[in-house]
């Protein structure tokens, strides 16, 4: 299984794939940015998230959207903080005391 995983992801990383159907989305990705940093240049870290979030979500699943019409990318910030605030939560540390020393965490 893994070597036909191995194969298709080849294919799919080689250069001429990656540039033939990742560089038009990857371009246009870019341009994009550069737009929103002239616009907004203070708020250039947040756009450059949104940006990359936006590539790899279209890359991923071809579109930015559900089927219920909800953003992907908005979905995944909810999912990625919910979960945040479990992890630095007292009862995460009670029953997992190793999440405590790790960087990031307070003691």
């Amino acid at each position: 299984m893994w070597r036909k995983h191995r194969s298709l992801l080849k294919h799919a990383l080689s250069p001429q794939v990656v540039k033939r159907d990742y560089s038009p989305l990857l371009m246009k990705n870019a341009e994009q940015y550069l737009h929103c940093l002239v616009k907004r240049p203070k708020a250039f870290l947040e756009d450059l998230k949104r940006t990359v979030a936006e590539s790899i979500v279209t890359l991923t699943y071809g579109r930015l959207r559900d089927e219920q019409d909800r953003d992907y990318i908005q979905l995944n910030s909810y999912v990625v903080d919910t979960s945040l605030k479990v992890l630095k939560g007292t009862l995460s540390t009670s029953f997992l005391p190793c999440v405590t020393s790790q960087a990031g965490f307070p003691e």
